[in-house]
């Protein structure tokens, strides 16, 4: 028998999966739940990056690496940043808000930029758990980072699109 796995699910039904309260924007009543459901799980996620951020900042200070203190916590500011503004970005306009109804492409767009959002977050928190050997860690971080604010802005353009 085929066992259903989170990841073969179709996309809305994996962000409704993954996030508590996540219905999507379809029924115009849902919009700002959904969208306030999805940017606490991604700065959630992104929360738990920090964490990991600041168990390797101690970890380097216990073993007197504190030249590669300088370089974490300027990661760490930029993760600061990014949480911030996932935070308070807003959902667009009230037209994305009050409209009776949406353009399906359009809240197909956006929910496959939500659920790429949710998942850079999930990897982002994932590689800090992982053991990394590679002398490049942080110049991957910096890139996943700048990679998940590019994601942002992509979803900001798409949401002043929505009428």
């Amino acid at each position: 028998m085929h066992e259903h796995h989170h990841r073969n699910l179709p996309w809305l039904d994996r962000l409704t999966i993954a996030i508590p309260g996540y219905g999507g924007y379809q029924e115009r009543a849902n919009r700002r739940a959904a969208d306030r459901a999805l940017r606490d799980a991604i700065a959630g996620r992104l929360g738990s990056v920090r964490v990991g951020l600041e168990r390797l900042i101690h970890a380097c200070v216990d073993r007197g690496a504190l030249t590669e203190v300088n370089s974490l916590e300027r990661v760490e500011r930029h993760l600061d940043r990014l949480i911030q503004r996932v935070r308070t970005a807003g959902s667009g306009t009230d037209a994305f808000y009050g409209a009776e109804s949406l353009d399906t492409s359009k809240t197909d767009t956006l929910h496959a930029l939500d659920l790429q959002l949710y998942e850079h977050a999930l990897d982002l928190a994932r590689r800090l758990v992982l053991p990394d050997t590679s002398h490049d860690f942080l110049a991957h971080v910096e890139a996943d980072l700048a990679a998940f604010e590019q994601k942002l802005d992509e979803r900001a353009l798409t949401l002043q699109g929505i009428h």
